[in-house]
């Protein structure tokens, strides 16, 4: 299985375990096992900040202090803001349903976000 750059997988053996609940001769059922990320996961990102400075030669006065600005501390605040809807952990997976018959898996999905809602 090929890894997926910034993803985590899901917790598989709990998973695995709510399945096996039902692989139990003369057991028909349908296991429904929702997907729900926790406020907390996000405590869990780690972010790595790297900057570059540089200075135009023609713009290099030692002399004049650097006063830091509310407008350049806004225009920070503004961009952000606008943009936070995108900045969100999201799981694409909403549900995994197994389905079995005499306590064997006959079908085995996983319900995207979008396909709930459509």
């Amino acid at each position: 299985m090929e890894l997926v750059v910034n993803s985590v997988e899901l917790p598989l053996a709990e998973i695995e375990l709510a399945l096996l609940s039902r692989a139990t001769p003369r057991t028909f059922s349908t296991v429904v096992i929702f997907v729900r990320l926790q406020p907390a996961a996000a405590h869990e990102v780690r972010l790595k900040v790297q900057w570059h400075d540089f200075t135009r030669p023609d713009n290099s006065n030692d002399d004049v202090p650097i006063i830091p600005s509310n407008e350049r501390y806004n225009l920070v605040r503004m961009a952000l803001a606008q943009k936070a809807q995108e900045l969100r952990l999201f799981c694409p997976v909403a549900q995994i349903v197994g389905h079995f018959q005499d306590g064997k898996l006959v079908k085995f999905e996983l319900v995207k976000v979008e396909d709930r809602f459509v």
